[in-house]
């Protein structure tokens, strides 16, 4: 009886050893140009940030702070530039900055600031 119960918990000991949890993966929001400053928001505040950041790209004119609130707390502001033409006069492209406020950044407010760019009025703004 013994040896069987010392088997019995040698074979369970075993497979939790072998087993491995399911952990919940961060979810990608395609898309979006802060793609690694939203990296350790919720899905939803990345979609809030999204949001945001297509409702500023959708004006043809700069704004000097757009203000964005997600439901899970990270909170964000969006500056941007008039589009200005790119080199090869086939594209616009613009300057960005998108800062970023969540309870997990340790008060570094993670920060994009860069050039966005597209080649066509109906084509994504992407990160240059």
């Amino acid at each position: 009886m013994k040896r069987r119960l010392l088997f019995l918990l040698f074979a369970i000991a075993a497979v939790s050893a072998n087993s491995t949890a399911l952990v919940a993966q961060p979810v990608a929001v395609s898309g979006i140009i802060a793609k690694q400053e939203t990296d350790l928001l919720s899905h939803d505040d990345k979609l809030a940030a999204y949001d945001a950041e297509q409702a500023v790209l959708a004006q043809s004119w700069g704004t000097t702070g757009y203000d964005w609130n997600g439901p899970n707390g990270a909170y964000g502001t969006i500056i941007s530039g008039t589009s200005i033409a790119q080199d090869d006069r086939k594209g616009q492209c613009r300057r960005f900055i998108h800062i970023i406020h969540h309870a997990n950044d340790g008060g570094a407010n993670p920060t994009f600031q860069g050039t966005i760019c597209r080649a066509a009025p109906d084509d994504p703004w992407v990160r240059k």
